[in-house]
């Protein structure tokens, strides 16, 4: 299973269109995702419009990897969108209707924050494509790699074959939410030097 490694995947991906001159990593991301025209009403610092691809890719956009249940900005509604999103793996609304409206922690570019930028990469490589993200890595990169067991959901055939891992996954969709989400919680109740574990 891939997790965070989408985040080299997510680059593969985007530096293949663009060597097919379909992006320019200086291309600002509000071109292909219009949710990203403009400050969103919200009341960061930084300004939506000024994103490009290569600030996502360098975690220079400004966005903040704490937003949803451990900051909801004193929203319930936004941690709830991040969660359905988050569990249904919908991609293209978790960019456009949730991260394109969370406050930015800084003017994109002048600073450096893990993030979620591969996300709103992989998200215009989708719009671009016209492929799910998961498609296109399969039929661009795993497949023609022959890596036959590079995924980003396991199959039942996948998991009796692996390692065994310090906690049982077999019985959820998504073990790094679920494992951490007691400790988001309680982050997302004011507990704030509750350690999220990695």
């Amino acid at each position: 299973c891939v997790y965070s490694m989408t985040k080299v995947v997510t680059s593969i991906a985007v530096l293949q269109l663009v060597d097919k001159g379909l992006l320019n990593l200086d291309d600002a991301v509000s071109k292909y995702l219009p949710a990203f025209n403009g400050s969103n009403g919200n009341s960061g610092p930084g300004n939506h419009e000024k994103i490009t691809l290569r600030h996502c890719l360098s975690h220079q956009a400004g966005f903040d990897y704490k937003n949803g249940l451990i900051h909801p900005n004193g929203s319930l509604w936004a941690s709830y969108r991040y969660i359905w999103y988050f569990l249904t793996n919908d991609l293209a609304g978790y960019v456009n209707n949730y991260l394109a409206q969370q406050p930015l922690l800084f003017e994109p570019g002048t600073r450096y924050n893990y993030a979620d930028g591969a996300n709103v990469a992989a998200a215009i490589v989708e719009q671009i494509s016209g492929k799910p993200f998961d498609k296109y890595v399969h039929d661009e990169i795993s497949s023609p790699l022959g890596m036959k067991d590079t995924t980003f959901v396991t199959s039942p055939e996948q998991k009796r074959r692996a390692p065994p891992t310090r906690f049982d996954t077999d019985s959820i969709s998504h073990p790094v939410f679920f494992s951490r989400a007691p400790f988001l919680f309680l982050n997302w109740l004011g507990w704030k030097t509750v350690q999220v574990p990695n």
